[in-house]
Formats: structure tokens, sequence, C-alpha cells
């Protein structure tokens, strides 16, 4: 169980590396520059709204992923011949699917803010 547990780990681990990591910076980096160039995205929400979720992705997919997947290889590495915790072992992977159901939750709406932008436009003042 431990080598299995390593192995998926150090998987996982290298999918966030080189994938997950390098795409959301490029859609960070990206929406920050059109929002840069083209001065009504820098007026609408909406845009505003996309930023704040793709920062909370860049800073949270990081802590998800790699963060509990150390806790869980140190936990594994410490039980070579016995099996870890369940306990402590349930409550990191707890702690890991709530990460992620979060960042598959920000990700949907930063593709639905993306795709379908609402009506979320500054209000000019009446005068």
């Amino acid at each position: 169980m431990p080598v299995v547990t390593r192995s998926l780990r150090k998987a996982i681990v290298a999918i966030h590396n080189w994938l997950l990591f390098p795409s959301l910076a490029v859609v960070l980096v990206s929406g920050l520059a059109a929002m840069a160039e083209h001065y009504p995205f820098a007026q609408a929400r909406w845009v505003w709204a996309k930023a704040v979720t793709g920062i909370a992705l860049f800073e949270g997919a990081p802590v998800t992923v790699i963060g509990t997947g150390r806790k869980v290889a140190e936990l594994t590495a410490t039980a070579v011949d016995a099996a870890p915790d369940p306990s402590v072992l349930a409550a990191l992977l707890r702690a890991e699917w709530l990460g992620l159901w979060t960042i598959l939750i920000l990700s949907l709406l930063n593709v639905v803010l993306g795709v379908l932008p609402p009506r979320l436009e500054w209000q000019a003042a009446k005068r």
C-alpha cells in the first residue's frame, strides 16, 4: 500500500507541476494582460470576479495538491511495514477532497464567467 500511494502521489504532483500550474499561470497572465490592454475589460465587474477566482485557483491548487500530498507521503513513509492510522489518513483525505471540490467549483465559475459574462457593468453616475 505505501509504495502504491507514493507512486500515485508522485504522479499527481507531476500532473500538477507540468499541466495544472503552467496552464493556470498562462490563463492568469493572459487575463491580466487583456485587462491592462483593453480598457472596457477593466470596467466590467465580471472581469474582476474572474480575476479573483483565477487568483484563488492559482493560490489554492498548490496548497491542496502539494500540501496534502506531502502530508500523506510523510504518513505512509513512517508506516512502511504497517498501515497508517486510518483516522489521520481519513482526515487528510477529507481535507484534500474538500480542497479539490473547491478548486472544481472555482474552475466552473471561472469558465461560466468567461463564456457567459453577466451584465455586471459599473454604473455611471447619474446627473
